[in-house]
């Protein structure tokens, strides 16, 4: 991917964790727009606007001095207010950056200045740096039109204005994840909330766009979704699934089956088909990535995993012994079929919680590739022999 290209996609996806943000910062009747008066815009029910530009950049300063970012986003503040879009004595207008930017800086200086004095002081030292440029840039024409043309209507956005950086890539996550807190979201559902509500913000919003709609969501309609991932959680019925979001996409899970773990073997002795083999890797990827997860979080202890393997284990010894016997006469991949089967209807709590779905199967397959449990009627004898298969 071309790094401009890079830079777009980086700053279009940041939208959506700013709106998350702002909805977790808003009050009851706000409403949070993407692509709605400005990058990301909050409407708050007493009609005042706030409007926020997100300029990021993956190598540099988007803000610099003679940025055209800068000068075409106070271009278009000026031909929302002339255009009575906007309020220039009563509207917020912010931009934020993943930057640093000095202190020196006319972005900087414009956010600092109160009085009139400093937004005089400021406006002055915008025109001293920008007079030396050339008539024929397309700087010119934003400058001349900000600061000569509109110079009025520029000096009452100045105190309404406000420079908002975050110099860490993860920064915005770090707020978010304040915000949580604040919340009294424990901080060991943070990373699930976050990530939940950031894919829930992320697919509402390109469903409004596909309906042709507004893509803006009221606080009340994503107040009822943290209020349902927040009782989720807290009624401990149901245990975190970490791993909803970070799924592999099917070509990954094709290459991992490709690898021909010993797992992936057992299903083949059997002669399961590709499909069942790519659902099997799936599901050995969730159970064991959601284990590692639950323990580091403190949602299940180690004793708990081990009495839900003990229960998963004794439930296939007795299947296994049930179907061998009921089933001589079947050929023996058919008998392995039958127990992988009836293992996976399965259901087990852990520590008195229901895991997500595809646990079980999952947690089996991890077994299987430990060879604690087997497949095939002689999966022993085929293992101990040739590593590599039947």
């Amino acid at each position: 991917m071309k790094s401009n290209a890079a830079g777009q996609l980086f700053g279009y996806s940041l939208q959506f964790p700013r709106a998350l943000l702002r909805l977790l910062q808003a009050d009851i009747g706000s409403k949070i727009g993407i692509e709605v008066c400005g990058d990301v815009a909050i409407f708050f029910p007493e009609g005042i606007i706030l409007t926020e530009e997100d300029k990021s950049s993956l190598s540099r300063n988007a803000l610099a001095d003679t940025s055209i970012n800068l000068w075409k986003t106070f271009y278009n503040w000026i031909n929302t207010i002339n255009d009575k879009e906007l309020n220039a004595k009563t509207d917020r207008f912010i931009l934020y950056t993943n930057h640093t930017v000095p202190d020196d800086a006319i972005a900087k200086k414009l956010s600092n200045a109160h009085s009139q004095e400093e937004i005089d002081a400021a406006i002055q030292s915008a025109q001293e740096k920008l007079k030396k440029i050339s008539e024929d840039k397309g700087l010119f024409k934003l400058k001349k039109n900000v600061l000569e043309s509109n110079l009025n209507v520029f000096k009452e956005i100045i105190p309404q204005f406000e420079l908002v950086v975050d110099n860490k890539a993860d920064d915005v996550y770090d707020s978010i994840r304040n915000e949580l807190l604040k919340k009294l979201v424990s901080e060991n559902h943070i990373e699930y909330l976050l990530e939940a509500l950031t894919g829930w913000v992320q697919k509402t919003i390109n469903q409004l766009i596909a309906e042709k709609k507004q893509a803006i969501i009221s606080f009340s309609d994503f107040y009822q979704q943290f209020q349902y991932l927040f009782t989720q959680i807290k009624s401990k019925q149901t245990i975190i699934d970490f791993v909803l979001s970070k799924m592999p996409a099917t070509q990954e899970l094709t290459e991992k089956a490709n690898k021909r773990p010993i797992y992936v073997r057992q299903l083949e002795v059997i002669k399961s088909s590709q499909d069942e083999v790519i659902r099997a890797v799936s599901d050995y990827f969730k159970a064991d990535a959601n284990r590692q997860q639950w323990i580091e979080k403190g949602l299940v202890n180690e004793p708990s995993m081990q009495d839900f393997e003990d229960r998963l284990l004794s439930y296939y010894d007795n299947s296994r012994q049930r179907i061998l016997l009921t089933t001589a006469q079947e050929p023996e991949e058919k008998q392995g079929k039958l127990i992988l089967l009836d293992c996976q209807q399965r259901q087990e709590l852990i520590a008195d919680m229901n895991p997500p779905d595809r646990t079980v199967q999952g947690s089996y397959h991890v077994l299987s590739d430990e060879l604690r449990i087997g497949w095939h009627p002689r999966w022993k004898i085929i293992f101990t022999q040739n590593r590599e298969g039947a």
